[in-house]
């Protein structure tokens, strides 16, 4: 789907995702331990986890952050009322994006997905058409 969507020139596979850093994409986490769904993480965890996320985005500096799905930044905001895309507020400095995830559990089809994420693309790297 980066691919796709034009973040990377080629086709990175899941085992490469350090290479990302490569093209100034980074992956994170804001509760830091693996589950199949984001309903299995209560919102009192993300909550609980923004101020580490918070200061890893500060750290690093991104112009652009995207949260995959809705339920992270719906808690961390403390709203239900959010839209896809670019987001009003902002996230530790950097423009807040909510996008579906690409997770295979999602019905979104890869040209849905491509669709949502061009924009963040066009917005961050704009010399990358």
């Amino acid at each position: 789907m980066l691919y796709e969507a034009g973040f990377t020139p080629l086709l990175l596979n899941a085992t490469q995702n350090r290479r990302l850093l490569d093209y100034g994409c980074g992956l994170t986490a804001i509760v830091r331990r693996a589950t199949v769904q984001s309903s299995e993480v209560a919102p009192q965890e993300f909550v609980a986890a923004a101020g580490a996320l918070d200061r890893r985005i500060r750290r690093n500096s991104p112009t652009h952050i995207a949260f995959l799905g809705k339920d992270g930044y719906a808690a961390i905001k403390k709203t239900r009322a959010l839209s896809w895309g670019l987001q009003e507020d902002r996230f530790a400095g950097a423009h807040a994006w909510v996008l579906p995830n690409t997770s295979g559990l999602n019905r979104a089809t890869l040209n849905e997905l491509v669709a949502a994420y061009v924009p963040l693309r066009m917005a961050a790297f704009p010399s990358r058409g």
